[in-house]
């Protein structure tokens, strides 16, 4: 199976993820957190949506698009402040 690119369109739903955590009052630690936590459980997600009628082409993500996913939520956190 083909590695997914490090960045890609989720990326910025991320970004905008942190951003608004960090506007509504959460902390940077919570922010990484949640985003460490949702790339964990993404792909039961994931697995739980393909079992419907209209399954989704997905390829798990890779290690370093999971690693800049939450590095993206914690520089939207930053661009918050």
């Amino acid at each position: 199976m083909m590695e997914k690119q490090p960045i890609d369109s989720y990326t910025v739903i991320h970004l905008l993820y942190g951003f608004l955590a960090k506007k509504s009052g959460f902390s940077e630690t919570e922010i990484v957190i949640v985003a460490l936590l949702y790339e964990i459980i993404e792909p039961h997600i994931i697995e739980s949506m393909q079992q419907g009628t209209n399954p989704l082409e997905w390829n798990h993500e890779g290690k370093k698009n999971i690693l800049v996913d939450v590095l993206a939520a914690y520089i939207g956190s930053r661009l918050a402040k």
